[in-house]
């Protein structure tokens, strides 16, 4: 078993108090999320966790950095994810404590992220792409209906019999002869 498999069993078997943890893995990593929320990132045998402005001093007072990876053109910073602190790994419930802080981050980021988004159109394009898609169908259903119409008022014009008088000899039925 890796040492990353080993902390990922750890933090499942330390977090399962808090309810809804799963791990995945994901980038050479994992991710731990709740109730399917990402609030942790496991990557070399290290946890960070999500901090928003209300919680990065915290991590800041431990003198802990936010999350570093490696690109081909040099490294990258994600300061969302901040290494949480190695203590954690020796208590259950400042761990717990953490983790618990680092789910309601990313609660309220997928909050604020939910409330921004709503109502508002991904592009231009295709919100001109929806509402003529919607014409479309108004108008399709608007021409069909003028179609019936006319057919009936056609009808109605021309007769029973279709040549525009009404023919009122009938053929009478087998029962009637």
């Amino acid at each position: 078993m890796s040492t990353d498999a080993a902390l990922i069993e750890h933090l499942m078997d330390v977090l399962r108090p808090l309810g809804g943890i799963a791990s995945r893995r994901m980038f050479g990593g994992a991710g731990v999320f709740r109730d399917g929320l990402m609030f942790g990132l496991i990557s070399d045998e290290v946890l960070y966790l999500k901090a928003d402005a209300e919680t990065v001093a915290d991590f800041e007072a431990e003198g802990l950095g936010p999350f570093t990876y490696g690109t081909k053109n040099g490294d990258r910073v994600l300061t969302s994810y901040w290494r949480a602190p190695e203590r954690l790994l020796d208590d259950d419930d400042e761990m717990r404590a953490w983790c618990r802080r680092a789910a309601e981050v990313a609660t309220r980021t997928a909050k604020k992220k939910s409330a921004a988004n709503k109502g508002v159109t991904r592009s231009p394009a295709a919100a001109r792409t929806r509402r003529s898609r919607a014409r479309q169908i108004v108008v399709a259903v608007t021409r069909d209906r003028l179609i019936a119409d006319r057919q009936a008022r056609f009808r109605e014009a021309r007769g029973a019999d279709g040549r525009g008088q009404v023919d009122d000899t009938r053929i009478a039925g087998p029962e009637e002869l």
